[in-house]
């Protein structure tokens, strides 16, 4: 799952914290730009350690792939569809592993948040956007049984983010839910759960990312 929002009370992942060396002393949700970017996705196999923690361990480190331009600070307005206009966002590209849909959550609500993939290797979520990996992608439909579930024993799985603009109250995430297993529609109809019973469903997390 990928998603993009903002609080004014971050503090918990972004502040002081309990040796004071952390970045924020407020939130400004308000102020986080309007989207970020996750690209280069690759699911390899073996354990590869990235150079900075390499050099600490003495291992074999990596290459890393080149960081994407930052994205501009605001985007033009996109009018979310209704629901009986539902389209799926695209496909990505994921190294060894082939063609990802993007199933974008939202369709049974006016209010949905669209998920963008400017090309076959990045996803741009706006401001209030989640997202979902998946086999496959019928617009306007959900089930459980399209939802990806990788196993991810002995592997290493590689992405590339943009956090530019995404300051002090802003939550750029890539985690792991059992949303595959999940039959139950939840309260955001798309099977959605997490460990923080979000849409009321609860169900096993594995935080990847949470940053800004």
């Amino acid at each position: 799952t990928i998603s993009y929002w903002s609080s004014d009370e971050m503090l918990w992942m972004d502040g002081k914290g309990a040796d004071g060396q952390g970045p924020c002393a407020t939130d400004n949700a308000a102020a986080c730009s309007a989207a970020v970017s996750f690209s280069n996705f690759a699911l390899e196999a073996g354990a590869q350690v990235p150079a900075a923690i390499a050099a600490k361990i003495g291992a074999t480190a990596v290459a890393q792939p080149a960081l994407p331009p930052p994205l501009p600070p605001t985007l033009p307005p996109t009018l979310p569809p209704k629901p009986a206009e539902a389209t799926c966002p695209g496909e990505i590209q994921v190294g060894d592993l082939g063609s990802v849909s993007i199933i974008p959550t939202g369709w049974k609500s006016p209010n949905m948040v669209p998920i963008r993939l400017p090309d076959t290797k990045t996803i741009v979520p706006r401001m209030g956007a989640r997202g979902y990996f998946a086999d496959k992608c019928t617009a306007g439909e959900y089930s459980n049984e399209q939802y990806m579930a990788l196993n991810l024993l002995g592997k290493t799985l590689r992405f590339t983010t943009s956090l530019s603009g995404a300051g002090c109250g802003c939550n750029a995430a890539f985690y792991l839910v059992s949303m595959r297993q999940n039959p139950l529609p939840s309260d955001c109809f798309d099977h959605y759960c997490d460990a923080n019973n979000v849409c009321g469903v609860s169900c096993p997390e594995i935080d990847i990312m949470e940053a800004n």
